[in-house]
């Protein structure tokens, strides 16, 4: 198996995945995720500020987060493109240098497994995300890592993840289930990989920490619970409900030890119990993934079928809802938290060997245009967003400055005789002054 690899990174709101990509000697295609953690192959998305400034991410950033709250900052991708910097630990930090440097974490946490950096990068973002989002993202990025990056959508990188075969024209839909948003699109198959169709896209605010409030609502009102003057940490209700979550995906029943102030708590919940807490909040996915199709002009009838991605995306009721509700079959990976790193991961190798043309611009239409002061913050990734007016204003000064030198030596070379001027033939002081007079 060859040492070089691609490199897909998925930044989310919550969680960073990454995955390889690479060619084994018979030349199948080998992808698999990256572990990133000691917990598990992802990582928090958070960062962590010091009082020196410096940005710190993975084990040091998850370490700190309970000692010093106040110094953590999560879901980076929400500041991208606004120009407005997280005002942490006394220190101004920009969206795009902080998201930079998470992928840089990554990159360098990679490369250090692998003893060799990678091949290219390939980096998701939301489908929403237009031109001056990702030129922002994109020149940041590969100032830090120094390889190649491209950026593809989320529900691109997500049919590459988890759709094997299709034929070319084939429709489906993407339902990615993240932490704090579900993400929704309609991807076409073309020869040369996945594109989104215009317009058919959208965010709807549900997503993984829904499902933990109404866990953590219903492990407050169980009769165990309620008998108990005083409450468990919120720390640990969350925990737990997280904890719940994850087993009911796999066995019909959980049992969670909570510990109460006046002592112990036993609490079982079953799988029915659950998916009756959630009902509501995969009718609201449904109806998400409904609007979406009206935006594209699509029916349920012209889908091949439905991805999911996200860490909710392991209930199996998520999936049952919606093939049912659609008429079509729902893919869901083992791990689908990873199935966009992953599907990055393979685009991008099938890319390097010419299987995969360059992709498209599949950017939204919605999204702001850049701005004539944008264009040099993007130019010019040093310069703060803020500061982008006077640096325009600067550089135009400059150029109008150096076109009047320009002009005055070129009208004072070319009325002189002499061509000895600067060193072009003789000497500066052998000018001859021209004859005046009659």
């Amino acid at each position: 198996m060859t040492n070089s690899y691609h490199l897909g990174v998925d930044v989310g709101a919550s969680r960073v995945h990454a995955a390889t990509a690479r060619y084994t000697s018979s030349r199948n295609e080998r992808v698999e995720p990256c572990v990133l953690s000691t917990t598990g192959d992802d990582m928090s998305a958070s960062m962590w500020v010091s009082r020196e400034g410096d940005l710190e991410f993975g084990a040091i950033a998850s370490a700190w987060a309970r000692e010093q709250p106040e110094a953590i900052v999560g879901d980076l991708r929400r500041r991208i493109g606004t120009g407005i910097p997280f005002l942490v630990a006394g220190h101004r930090v920009f969206a795009e240098e902080a998201y930079a440097q998470l992928v840089a974490w990554v990159v360098g946490a990679v490369t250090e497994i692998e003893g060799v950096p990678p091949v290219g990068v390939v980096l998701t973002h939301p489908v929403h995300w237009g031109a001056h989002r990702r030129e922002g993202v994109r020149q940041a990025v590969e100032e830090h890592c120094r390889v190649p990056v491209d950026l593809t959508p989320e529900a691109e990188a997500a049919a590459w993840g988890a759709v094997d075969e299709a034929q070319a024209g084939e429709l489906w839909a993407t339902c990615d289930l993240g932490h704090t948003s579900l993400a929704t699109a309609i991807v076409r198959r073309h020869e040369d990989g996945w594109t989104v169709l215009p317009e058919a896209f959208g965010t709807a605010p549900l997503g993984g920490l829904d499902v933990d409030d109404a866990l953590v609502g219903s492990l407050l009102s169980d009769r165990a619970t309620a008998r108990s003057p005083v409450r468990a940490p919120s720390a640990e209700l969350r925990s737990a409900s997280v904890a719940a979550k994850e087993a009911l995906s796999t066995d019909t029943d959980a049992v969670l030890a909570l510990q109460f102030t006046p002592g112990p708590s036993t609490v079982r919940l079953t799988r029915d119990e659950f998916e009756s807490l959630i009902g509501e909040l995969l009718d609201q996915t449904v109806c998400a993934v409904r609007q979406t199709l009206t935006d594209g002009g699509v029916t349920a009838e012209d889908l091949s079928g439905v991805v999911l991605a996200g860490g909710s995306a392991r209930i199996p009721l998520v999936t049952e809802r919606l093939s049912t509700a659609l008429g079509v079959s729902a893919l869901a990976e083992p791990d689908p938290g990873a199935v966009v790193a992953m599907g990055a991961a393979r685009m991008a190798l099938r890319k390097s060997t010419g299987d995969l043309a360059a992709e498209p611009d599949s950017g939204s239409s919605r999204d702001e245009p850049l701005r004539p002061n944008d264009q040099v913050a993007a130019l010019i990734p040093f310069i703060p967003p803020e500061r982008a007016r006077l640096a325009t204003y600067a550089w135009r000064l400059v150029v109008a400055s150096l076109i009047v030198v320009c002009a005055v030596y070129l009208a004072w070379a070319f009325t002189s005789d002499s061509v000895g001027v600067f060193g072009l033939g003789g000497h500066a002081d052998s000018v001859v002054e021209p004859p005046r007079g009659g």
